[in-house]
């Protein structure tokens, strides 16, 4: 156990080599005697004591180099919190002063922006709104009904308000920069987890046109509210931006609303029972309604509007019964209108210049009021009245009132082929001064150049979509060459002179040329009636006997004629430019 306990711990084994007399002293003893069991204990414990007094030492001396050198680390912490501090000051004074020396260099610069007085910078920021209007399809060029949301100018007030705190002062100090109210809106698509992004973005459009109408102050507004995405009209966000709105009525100068996926509830149409003095242009695109709803009693829409010029309704049922002394142009569709709503048009619009119909009448049976209780079934006087454009189903009322109307400056008609003949009447009493005529779509026959002769004063043509007969043609042509009936209604050669006298101008888009004769000779129909108007004068100026004993009035030569590529065929097509191209000549002669 000795040799063991010597083993075992490192420091008797130095004892034991630094003491060999002690070492071989106590080898004597162990062959004497033989040591107790007490005895070897005892030496064990005296030899652990040795060890733990080196080992006490040992961690003392540690205790206190750690002590210090957490002295040392504290007082290198707090060193080091203190310069942090002063140099947290120090950026603060630079960064600061140099703030100050930048600004105080940039007023060593001229810059003439920013001198710039506040008048001419308001007169600079409407040029730029005015431009921003052409570039986003809100001009006269684009109709009314046909125009986009402008999202560059509701932008541009708010990007000229963040370039500087000179421009942000002048515009806050004008109102008609913020005057242009442009709403979109925000759907779900059916995603509800998305229907929280959705309100919070529409919280802050509502927020936006409440900022819009306190900063615009008392600036006429333009309204364009583009709802044709949404799903549901049923938010509460909708209702908030249409009382608003109503709110500041009497500032309204242009108003578009367009809902068509859903449609514009009736109840919305309230607000415009509200006095509008200033709204000149109003637009409202709902969606198309079988069974359309005219509210009886009717309300009294648009009141007061004596500045109204322009008003295009599709599928809302919005007439002013009081009348608009000022409107210039109506296009109005809808599936059904009244009579006694035809009449209120009719009736109240004295300065009428362009009037689109697209509807159903309903209750023709009730006519116009008596405008004079000495005169029975005075006239309609549209005075002003120059475009007039029937689509749908419209010319049942034309037929049952067409000799009450009086249009003596009418110049432009616009139809449907299928209108034709059923107008024969209303061409002969009413549209003498036409000068101007566009056809879409139907048939044109021998019965339809009947219907359309009493257009004397016709100059300029127009054939859409159409399917024009060779009888048709041949009835623009001069009737030099005898023409024999084809059908009942036709065009006879003892006809009074030419179809269309002074027509000077023809453009085919999209047409048909069929031919009612065996030989189909339809393709060169027109080439016939070319040559017979443009060419005949030739044969008139080279015979000095050509001169007719009748008092049948010639026909002017065609000037213009205009077709695509599907209307004739490329080798008419190419005889119809010749004539055409020598044409000019023929035009010097006369």
């Amino acid at each position: 156990m000795s040799r063991a306990l010597t083993k075992s711990h490192p420091f008797l084994q130095n004892e034991r080599i630094s003491t060999p007399a002690a070492t071989a002293s106590l080898s004597l003893a162990n062959v004497l005697m033989h040591p107790s069991q007490d005895d070897i204990r005892r030496a064990g414990i005296r030899i652990d004591e040795e060890v733990l007094d080196k080992l006490n030492g040992q961690v003392f001396s540690l205790q206190h180099t750690r002590q210090q050198i957490i002295t040392a680390i504290a007082q290198s912490q707090a060193a080091l919190d203190a310069v942090e501090h002063e140099l947290q000051g120090a950026l603060q004074q630079r960064d600061s002063l140099q703030v100050t020396v930048r600004r105080k260099r940039t007023a060593l610069v001229r810059r003439p922006f920013m001198e710039l007085p506040m008048d001419l910078l308001h007169c600079i920021f409407e040029h730029l709104v005015s431009a921003h209007l052409a570039d986003g399809e809100w001009t006269e060029a684009v109709p009314l009904g046909k125009r986009k949301l402008n999202r560059e100018r509701v932008l541009a007030a708010f990007s000229l308000a963040s370039v500087c705190r000179h421009w942000r002062l002048a515009a806050l100090a004008l109102p008609t920069l913020w005057s242009y109210i442009g709403v979109g809106c925000y759907t779900s698509g059916g995603n509800a987890s998305a229907k929280g992004v959705v309100g919070a973005k529409w919280a802050r459009l509502v927020a936006g046109v409440h900022m819009l109408l306190d900063r615009s102050k008392a600036a006429p507004l333009d309204v364009f509210l583009d709802w044709n995405d949404a799903d549901d009209l049923g938010g509460a966000h909708y209702e908030a931006i249409l009382d608003r709105l109503g709110e500041h009525a009497t500032r309204w100068r242009s108003f578009e609303l367009r809902c068509i996926r859903v449609g514009v509830p009736l109840p919305w149409l309230d607000i415009f029972r509200a006095p509008t003095p200033m709204l000149e242009e109003l637009s409202i695109l709902s969606q198309q309604d079988a069974d359309m709803v005219w509210k009886s009693p009717y309300p009294r829409y648009l009141p007061v509007a004596p500045r109204l010029h322009s008003l295009y309704l599709e599928h809302c049922p919005l007439i002013s019964t009081t009348g608009l002394p000022n409107l210039v142009v109506l296009d109005i569709w809808l599936t059904t209108l009244p009579a006694e709503r035809a009449w209120d048009i009719l009736l109240g619009c004295p300065t009428l210049q362009s009037l689109l119909l697209g509807c159903r009448p309903l209750d023709l049976h009730r006519g116009p009021p008596q405008l004079d209780d000495s005169v029975p079934d005075s006239p309609i006087e549209l005075p002003s009245l120059q475009t007039l454009e029937m689509h749908g189903v419209v010319e049942p009322f034309f037929v049952s009132y067409g000799s009450r109307l009086s249009l003596p400056k009418l110049t432009e008609l616009c139809l449907f082929g299928h209108m034709v003949d059923t107008l024969r009447t209303f061409f002969a009493q009413t549209c003498a001064s036409i000068q101007s005529l566009v056809v879409f779509t139907g048939t044109l026959d021998d019965a339809c150049a009947t219907s359309l002769r009493s257009l004397t004063a016709l100059q300029s043509v127009k054939f859409i979509e159409c399917a024009l007969t060779d009888g048709f043609v041949r009835a623009l042509a001069l009737d030099d060459e005898p023409q024999s009936p084809s059908s009942p209604g036709s065009i006879s050669s003892s006809a009074k002179g030419p179809m269309w006298p002074e027509l000077r101008r023809v453009e085919l888009e999209k047409v048909e040329l069929s031919s009612e004769a065996p030989a189909g000779v339809g393709m060169d129909a027109f080439v016939r009636m070319l040559r017979a108007r443009n060419l005949g004068h030739m044969r008139n100026i080279t015979n000095s006997l050509s001169e007719r004993s009748d008092s049948r009035k010639k026909a002017h030569p065609i000037m213009e004629f205009i077709f695509d590529d599907t209307s004739l065929d490329k080798y008419v097509a190419a005889e119809i430019r010749y004539i055409m191209d020598i044409t000019p000549a023929t035009r010097n002669e006369l």
